[in-house]
Protein backbone atom coordinates (compact mmCIF):
# COMPACT_ATOMS: atom_id res chain seq x y z
CA UNK A 1 0.00 0.00 0.00
CA UNK A 2 0.92 3.40 -1.03
CA UNK A 3 1.13 6.12 1.33
CA UNK A 4 1.19 9.97 0.78
CA UNK A 5 0.95 13.32 2.08
CA UNK A 6 -2.28 14.97 1.86
CA UNK A 7 -2.07 18.47 1.05
CA UNK A 8 -4.86 21.12 0.98
CA UNK A 9 -4.86 24.65 0.02
CA UNK A 10 -7.25 27.49 1.16
CA UNK A 11 -8.81 29.35 -1.63
CA UNK A 12 -11.53 32.31 -0.72
CA UNK A 13 -13.36 30.32 2.41
CA UNK A 14 -12.96 26.97 0.57
CA UNK A 15 -10.68 24.05 1.37
CA UNK A 16 -9.83 22.73 -1.57
CA UNK A 17 -7.22 18.84 -1.38
CA UNK A 18 -3.95 20.36 -2.99
CA UNK A 19 -3.82 19.16 -7.05
CA UNK A 20 -0.96 19.95 -9.72
CA UNK A 21 -4.04 20.58 -12.31
CA UNK A 22 -6.37 22.81 -9.91
CA UNK A 23 -7.03 26.37 -12.18
CA UNK A 24 -8.64 29.06 -10.51
CA UNK A 25 -10.45 31.87 -12.59
CA UNK A 26 -9.46 35.29 -11.75
CA UNK A 27 -11.14 35.84 -8.28
CA UNK A 28 -10.12 32.40 -7.27
CA UNK A 29 -6.66 33.62 -7.65
CA UNK A 30 -6.72 36.76 -5.67
CA UNK A 31 -8.18 35.64 -3.11
CA UNK A 32 -5.93 32.82 -2.94
CA UNK A 33 -3.39 35.63 -3.00
CA UNK A 34 -5.02 38.26 -0.29
CA UNK A 35 -4.70 41.12 -2.82
CA UNK A 36 -7.60 42.98 -4.10
CA UNK A 37 -8.94 42.50 -7.41
CA UNK A 38 -7.37 46.12 -8.60
CA UNK A 39 -4.53 45.35 -7.05
CA UNK A 40 -4.74 41.48 -9.13
CA UNK A 41 -4.96 43.50 -12.14
CA UNK A 42 -2.25 46.14 -11.63
CA UNK A 43 0.37 43.33 -11.12
CA UNK A 44 -0.52 42.50 -15.07
CA UNK A 45 -0.51 45.48 -16.66
CA UNK A 46 3.05 46.69 -18.30
CA UNK A 47 1.68 50.60 -17.85
CA UNK A 48 1.06 50.13 -13.81
CA UNK A 49 3.43 50.44 -11.32
CA UNK A 50 2.46 47.23 -9.74
CA UNK A 51 3.47 45.43 -12.71
CA UNK A 52 5.11 42.34 -12.12
CA UNK A 53 6.84 40.50 -15.10
CA UNK A 54 7.23 37.32 -13.71
CA UNK A 55 3.34 36.83 -12.62
CA UNK A 56 2.40 33.61 -14.38
CA UNK A 57 0.43 33.84 -17.46
CA UNK A 58 -3.17 32.95 -18.02
CA UNK A 59 -4.67 29.81 -20.05
CA UNK A 60 -7.66 30.99 -22.30
CA UNK A 61 -10.05 28.08 -22.03
CA UNK A 62 -12.69 29.90 -24.32
CA UNK A 63 -13.23 33.45 -25.80
CA UNK A 64 -14.07 34.78 -22.44
CA UNK A 65 -12.73 32.72 -20.12
CA UNK A 66 -9.39 32.74 -18.46
CA UNK A 67 -7.53 30.56 -15.63
CA UNK A 68 -3.97 30.46 -13.76
CA UNK A 69 -2.57 27.40 -12.96
CA UNK A 70 -2.48 27.15 -9.04
CA UNK A 71 1.11 25.44 -8.99
CA UNK A 72 2.23 27.89 -11.13
CA UNK A 73 0.94 30.40 -8.77
CA UNK A 74 2.21 28.62 -5.48
CA UNK A 75 5.55 28.46 -7.15
CA UNK A 76 5.63 32.21 -8.13
CA UNK A 77 4.60 33.33 -4.21
CA UNK A 78 7.72 30.93 -3.14
CA UNK A 79 9.88 32.48 -5.21
CA UNK A 80 9.03 36.28 -4.20
CA UNK A 81 11.62 37.70 -1.89
CA UNK A 82 10.30 38.81 1.96
CA UNK A 83 9.80 42.33 2.30
CA UNK A 84 9.76 43.50 6.04
CA UNK A 85 9.71 47.23 7.04
CA UNK A 86 12.90 48.49 9.09
CA UNK A 87 12.45 47.65 12.74
CA UNK A 88 10.20 44.62 12.03
CA UNK A 89 6.41 44.38 12.33
CA UNK A 90 4.75 46.45 14.95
Amino acid sequence: MRSFEQREIEVGAKILPWSEKIHLRAKGVWEYLGISRSSFYAMQNPGCIQYDKTFPAPYQIAKRVKVWSLAEIAEWVSKREVVRPEGGVQ
